[in-house]
């Protein structure tokens, strides 16, 4: 379970639901708007993840070896990482002669 809290949470929860991961997510209004997500993209390499999120209003605040930490439409920081599992879907099917 992903759980956000949020000035705006309509605004962050349209963001969010445009990530391509499989958590179920629920977002409340922020008491203090501060936060500390870590995002394994579901079926995306970091970059072309970032790049779509940019257009969604989510900022590149800087560059990792293994990751990009950004904001959300709101400034709250995320860290972008690779997905250790990503590479198995482009693997295809397994060949099965010997």
């Amino acid at each position: 379970m992903l759980r956000i809290e949020a000035v705006d949470p309509s605004r962050i929860s349209r963001f969010w639901t445009l990530l391509h991961v499989d958590t179920p997510m629920q977002v409340s209004l922020a008491k203090v708007p501060a936060m500390w997500i870590v995002v394994q993209p579901l079926i995306r390499s970091v970059e072309d993840e970032a790049s779509f999120l940019v257009t969604q209003g989510a900022e590149v605040v800087g560059e990792f070896e293994h990751g990009l930490l950004m904001r959300d439409p709101e400034g709250n920081p995320f860290y972008l990482e690779p997905n250790p599992d990503l590479h198995l879907l482009d693997d295809g099917p397994a060949d099965l002669e010997p």
